[in-house]
């Protein structure tokens, strides 16, 4: 049985954000684009850094985060990459890992461009 695609950015989880921002007057689906956008990178960084030293707790640790904050907003593919890192990393070979990273950061570059997509659709009369 094969699995669905998972989706760069999850419509469902996007549109149940804006939906809590309708319903509150600090919240704003842009402020959470905007962090999450900020903080992403610095943690990739971090965990290419653990990668290439083979520190499993570092890299299960960022993995991790970069799991939580990105399902949280909808990014089930860039997800779903981590988790496997995470599981994985110790039986993948030094090669593996990084090819494995070069993939978790293109997942990451195609979900940057579809929250920005998504931002500037959203500005749009």
């Amino acid at each position: 049985m094969t699995e669905p695609p998972l989706h760069i950015l999850d419509p469902t989880i996007l549109q149940s954000l804006r939906d809590l921002e309708d319903a509150s007057s600090t919240f704003t689906v842009a402020d959470v684009i905007g962090l999450y956008l900020a903080t992403t990178p610095p943690l990739l960084a971090a965990l290419r850094q653990a990668s290439d030293a083979g520190e499993h707790s570092a890299v299960r640790l960022h993995a991790h985060r970069l799991l939580g904050s990105s399902a949280a907003i909808g990014g089930q593919a860039f997800a779903a990459r981590c988790s496997r890192l995470r599981v994985d990393f110790l039986s993948l070979s030094p090669r593996a890992r990084a090819a494995h990273l070069a993939t978790i950061e293109a997942a990451y570059a195609d979900l940057a461009r579809a929250l920005q997509d998504a931002q500037t659709l959203r500005q749009q009369p």
